[in-house]
């Protein structure tokens, strides 16, 4: 769950550095133990995050599930994870774009915003937040080009495994979003992002 310090982490204004590292794995990737290549990585990456036994918690998760089957998983990725760990830098790296959904007990509306990567960390209650994965990535050779997050308002975490009805109608609003920004980035050529300025989709 996003915390509701990890906002001012995000900066709408910022994305223009991660821009600078717009460049992509478009090679084929060697698989060491086995020899062997496998095919490029998608230039998108979206990470539902959330724990499925705290009702809202799994927000993210459920938007990844309404994607399934809605975008080409040539051109994105789905991830559906219990919480941010260091193995997720890797796959981020050489990304043109990554998506982060989460469920945020601040967030009073579905809010989209664009992440800095140089940001100073904030207590988050998964292992990395977002800047971190960022920075992390950075360093083992090639950041994402842009980065944004989508936060879903909580308003039960108690344990469970249904969504309250107002998370719910918020989790097709955010998967709606999330189709939009994978269908723009997609439209445009690899290893490229978008140019001008950075407001993306803000408060719904």
């Amino acid at each position: 769950m996003f915390h509701p310090r990890d906002r001012a982490d995000a900066d709408a204004g910022a994305a223009g550095g991660a821009r600078r590292h717009g460049r992509v794995r478009t090679e084929p990737r060697l698989n060491a133990e086995r020899g062997t290549t496998t095919a490029p990585r998608p230039p998108v990456l979206v990470v539902g995050v959330g724990s499925e036994l705290r009702r809202d918690d799994a927000a993210g998760r459920r938007v990844v599930e309404r994607l399934r089957g809605k975008l080409p998983t040539d051109r994105v990725e789905l991830r559906s994870v219990h919480q941010l760990t260091p193995e997720l830098a890797d796959e981020a790296t050489g990304r043109d774009l990554l998506i982060v959904v989460d469920a945020s007990v601040d967030a009073t509306t579905v809010t989209v915003q664009n992440v800095r990567a140089e940001a100073t960390p904030s207590a988050f209650s998964h292992r990395l937040d977002v800047p971190a994965l960022v920075r992390l990535s950075a360093a083992l050779g090639a950041p994402p080009a842009e980065v944004v997050t989508v936060a879903i308002p909580a308003h039960d975490l108690s344990i469970g495994t249904d969504l309250s009805p107002a998370t719910a109608h918020d989790v097709a609003v955010a998967a709606d979003h999330v189709i939009v920004l994978c269908r723009g980035s997609t439209s445009r050529p690899r290893g490229t992002v978008a140019g001008g300025g950075t407001d993306g989709p803000g408060q719904h």
